[in-house]
C-alpha cells in the first residue's frame, strides 16, 4: 500500500512536471516583451532632460508589471517572437544603421512604439538626406513638416474611440507642450488628433502595413507619465501593436518620484553683473514650488505662516518637499493660499512669497493639470511670487551670469562648436544689457520667451554651454562705449538682411548684413540672380546646414484655409477672403528677401510686405509655424493631385545680424569668437563688466 502511494505520488509529480514543461513554459516563451531602446548620441543632445526622459520610461514600463528590458543601439538585433515591441522614447539622434535594424525589426514581425523626435536626425544631429525628414518615415507612415510649442497648439489631443477603443477620456491634457506636426500616408490610420492645433493635426498614428505607432509627443516624460490618463492611453497603445501585453489596470498605479528624478550636482556659476527679474508666469491661478535638495519660503509681512521663525515669516522644508501657492481673490485684496502636500493650509498673505535655496542649489516650480500632467522648471536664484486680481504673478530674481547659462542652451544647442556657443553667450549677455526693463510695467525686466530671449533655467543647462557662458564671463558688444541693440537668428541662407529689408525701419549701420561668407555680396533683387543664387551659392558659413535650402507644398485648396484666418489678422481689418487663384511675388530686395506678396482671390487681391509675409502660415501670429523665412520663390506645380505652389527657399528667421549657423561654420572653419563677432557686427566692440579676475 505504501509502495503504490510512493508510486502514485511520483506519477502526479512526474506528470505536473511535464505540464509546466509543456504548457507553461511555452506559453512564456511566447508571450510579447517589450524592449526600451537606449541611445546615446540622443542622450548626449539632450543632456539631463534625455536622463529624465529615460527615468520616466522605466518607471513607467516598471509600475505595469511588464516583461520589459533596456538595450543599447550596438546590440539592437531581430525580435526574439513576433508581436515583441520596440520602444523609442524621442530617440531624435538615431544612426541610419540602427534606422535599418529598426526596419529590419518590423519586417521580422517585431512592432514599434516611438515618440516625439525619434530618427529625427543621424548620431551626429545631422539631416539624413535633401528633405528634412524623419528617417523612419516610410516605417511610421508619415512625414514631418513642422513643429508647435506652448499652448493651445500643444495643449492636448483628442482621441478616436473608434479606433484606438473605449475607456480613454476624450481628451487628454499633456504637460510638456511641444509638438510634432506630421502630414500622414494613405497606410496610416490616425487615432489621435492635436485639439488646439487650429485645423486639425494628426498626434498619433498608427501604420497598418508595417505594426508601428507613431505619437508626436513623448508620453514617457515625467511630466506626462505623472498622469494616469496619459499611462492609460500608453497601455492602451501597447495592446494595440500587441494584445493583451498589459494589464491596463496597472495604468492606475501611482509612480513616486516623477516630480523629483535623479539629477547631477549644479554647475557653480560665478555671480556677475546687474540683478535681473525674469518673468515666468501671470495669470495662473496655481503653481506647485518645491526643490530636491530643500527650500526656504519667506514672506513680506509678519504672521504668514501658522508657523515658523521671524514672527511666523520664514518657513523650512527638507529634501523633495513641496507646498502649493494659490491665488485667491473676491475680497478686498488677492492673497496667496499656502498648503502643504497634504492640502492643510499653512500660510496666508497679500505681500509676496521668496522661495530659496541656497548657493548652488535650484527651487523647482511645477505648472500642473487637472490630470496630474505637468511642466517644471529649475532655476537658480530665489522665486518672487505675487497675488494679482488676474493669478499669480510668479518672477526668477538672479544674476546676468546666471541668466546667460539659462538662456544660451534654449538659444543654441549645446552640441555646437566652443567658439560658436562662446559667440551666442556673448550675444545672450548683450541683449540683457540692453533690455533690462524691458517688461519694467509688467513688475519684471525680461520674459523667458521669444519676445525676449529663450530662458529656461538651470534645468535646461548644458556642462558645454554654461562652460562657454563661464569662459566669456563679463564680455558683451559695445557701441561708443555702451551695450549694441543687436539681434540674431538661426539661418540667413547665404545673405543676411537689413532691418530695412525684414521689417521696414530705417537701416541700422550695426547690423548691415551681406554675405554670410568671405567673398562680396551679389545683388539679388531681380528673380533671375535670386534663383541663380539658390541653386549654386558661393561659399557661405552656413551652407550645409538643414534649413540652408528648403522646399514646402500648398495647394490652392490648403492656400484658401490658411489665409482665411490669417489675412483678416494680418491686414487688420474684417475681410472675408475667397479662394486662393494665385500669389505674385511684387519687389525683392537686393538681398534676395521679399518684400512685397500679393494674394489674388475670388473677392479679391491683398499684399503683404517684409517679415508679416511668413505669419500668414501661422493664423497671423509670430509663430515657430510661420513660413520659414521671406527668402524664397514660389514656382506653380500640381501636388497630390490638385494645383499648388512650390516655396523654394533658405533660411529661418528674420536674417537680420548674427547667423547662428554661420557662426558654428566659421567655428568648424577654427575662427575665435571675438572673429566670428567681428563679421556680423564690423562696427562694434567687445567689452567686459569686470575685470578676469574677478
Amino acid at each position: 500500500m505504501i509502495k503504490f502511494f510512493r508510486f502514485k505520488t511520483a506519477v502526479f509529480f512526474i506528470i505536473t512536471i511535464l505540464l509546466l514543461a509543456g504548457f507553461l513554459f511555452p506559453l512564456r516563451a511566447f508571450a510579447s516583451e517589450i524592449i526600451l531602446l537606449k541611445s546615446r548620441p540622443t542622450l548626449e543632445f539632450f543632456g539631463r532632460a534625455g536622463e529624465e526622459e529615460l527615468f520616466g520610461a522605466r518607471s513607467v514600463l516598471g509600475s505595469l508589471s511588464v516583461k520589459w528590458s533596456e538595450i543599447d543601439e550596438a546590440n539592437l538585433a531581430s525580435p526574439e517572437k513576433p508581436g515583441d515591441i520596440l520602444i523609442l522614447a524621442n530617440l531624435r539622434c538615431l544612426s541610419p544603421d540602427s534606422c535599418r535594424k529598426i526596419r529590419e525589426w518590423a519586417a521580422s514581425g517585431g512592432k514599434v512604439l516611438a515618440f516625439a523626435q525619434s530618427s529625427y536626425r543621424d548620431d551626429k544631429n545631422r539631416v539624413v538626406g535633401t528633405v528634412n525628414d524623419f528617417q523612419l518615415a516610410d516605417l511610421f507612415g508619415l512625414h514631418f513638416y513642422r513643429w508647435e510649442s506652448g499652448e493651445p497648439e500643444a495643449d492636448s489631443i483628442q482621441t478616436v474611440p473608434a479606433l484606438i477603443g473605449q475607456g480613454l477620456p476624450k481628451i487628454i491634457k499633456l504637460g510638456c507642450n511641444t509638438a510634432m506636426l506630421v502630414r500622414p500616408s494613405d497606410c496610416t490610420k490616425v487615432l489621435a488628433w492635436w485639439r488646439g492645433s487650429g485645423k486639425g493635426e494628426p498626434a498619433v498614428l498608427m501604420n497598418k502595413d508595417s505594426g508601428c505607432i507613431y505619437c508626436g509627443e513623448d508620453l514617457l516624460r515625467p511630466e506626462n507619465a505623472a498622469s494616469a490618463e496619459v499611462r492609460f492611453l500608453f497601455a492602451r497603445l501597447l495592446n494595440l501593436l500587441s494584445p493583451h501585453i498589459v494589464d491596463e489596470d496597472k495604468a492606475e498605479k501611482n509612480i513616486s518620484d516623477l516630480y523629483f528624478p535623479p539629477r547631477p550636482p549644479v554647475i557653480p556659476v560665478k555671480t556677475g553683473g546687474p540683478s535681473i527679474k525674469v518673468g515666468l508666469y501671470q495669470g495662473r491661478k496655481k503653481i506647485i514650488v518645491g526643490s530636491l535638495s530643500g527650500f526656504t519660503l519667506t514672506c513680506d509681512r509678519k504672521n504668514c505662516f501658522t508657523q515658523g521663525t521671524g514672527n511666523k515669516s520664514k518657513l523650512n522644508f527638507g529634501p523633495k518637499k513641496h507646498v502649493s501657492v494659490q491665488s485667491i481673490t473676491g475680497g478686498a485684496a488677492p492673497y496667496l493660499e499656502i498648503k502643504d502636500e497634504n492640502g492643510g493650509i499653512i500660510g496666508k498673505t497679500t505681500g509676496r512669497l521668496y522661495v530659496s535655496t541656497g548657493s548652488n542649489r535650484v527651487a523647482k516650480l511645477f505648472i500642473t493639470r487637472e490630470n496630474g500632467t505637468f511642466r517644471s522648471f529649475e532655476l537658480r536664484g530665489k522665486l518672487e511670487i505675487t497675488p494679482k486680481y488676474y493669478g499669480l504673478r510668479v518672477v526668477n530674481i538672479l544674476n546676468l551670469e546666471e541668466y546667460v547659462a539659462g538662456v544660451l542652451p534654449n538659444e543654441m544647442p549645446a552640441i555646437y562648436p566652443w567658439q560658436a556657443l562662446c559667440s551666442m553667450a556673448v550675444m545672450a549677455r548683450t541683449f540683457a544689457l540692453v533690455n533690462i526693463g524691458k517688461h519694467r510695467n509688467d513688475g519684471y525686466d525680461l520674459c523667458s520667451t521669444v519676445h525676449c530671449q529663450v530662458y529656461g533655467g538651470e534645468g535646461s543647462e548644458k556642462l558645454r554651454s554654461t562652460d562657454a557662458c563661464r569662459y566669456t564671463r563679463g564680455v558683451y558688444i559695445s557701441y561708443r562705449g555702451r551695450p549694441a541693440n543687436l539681434t540674431f537668428h538661426s539661418t540667413c541662407a547665404g545673405i543676411g538682411a537689413g532691418t530695412d529689408e525684414a521689417w521696414g525701419i530705417e537701416y541700422n549701420p550695426l547690423m548691415p548684413g551681406g554675405l554670410c561668407g568671405p567673398g562680396p555680396t551679389p545683388d539679388l533683387s531681380t528673380e533671375s540672380a535670386f534663383r541663380k543664387f539658390l541653386k549654386n551659392p558661393p561659399d557661405c558659413y552656413c551652407a550645409g546646414t538643414h534649413r540652408f535650402r528648403w522646399k514646402e507644398y500648398y495647394t490652392l485648396s490648403d492656400l484658401t484655409e490658411i489665409f482665411s484666418e490669417s489675412l483678416p489678422e494680418t491686414l487688420g481689418r474684417n475681410i472675408r477672403v475667397g479662394n486662393v487663384k494665385a500669389l505674385k511675388i511684387l519687389r525683392r530686395s537686393p538681398g534676395g528677401r521679399v518684400q512685397a506678396l500679393r494674394v489674388v482671390t475670388d473677392t479679391g487681391e491683398y499684399t503683404v510686405y517684409r517679415d508679416s509675409i511668413r505669419w500668414l502660415f501661422s493664423g497671423g501670429h509670430i509663430s515657430t509655424g510661420g513660413m520659414q523665412s521671406t527668402f524664397f520663390t514660389i514656382i506653380r506645380t500640381v501636388f497630390h493631385g490638385e494645383p499648388a505652389y512650390e516655396f523654394y527657399g533658405g533660411g529661418w528667421g528674420h536674417g537680420v545680424g548674427l547667423c547662428q549657423e554661420g557662426t558654428a561654420g566659421m567655428a568648424r572653419r577654427g575662427m575665435p569668437f571675438w572673429k566670428i563677432l567681428k563679421h556680423y557686427f564690423p562696427n562694434c566692440q567687445l567689452s567686459r563688466l569686470y575685470k578676469v579676475k574677478d
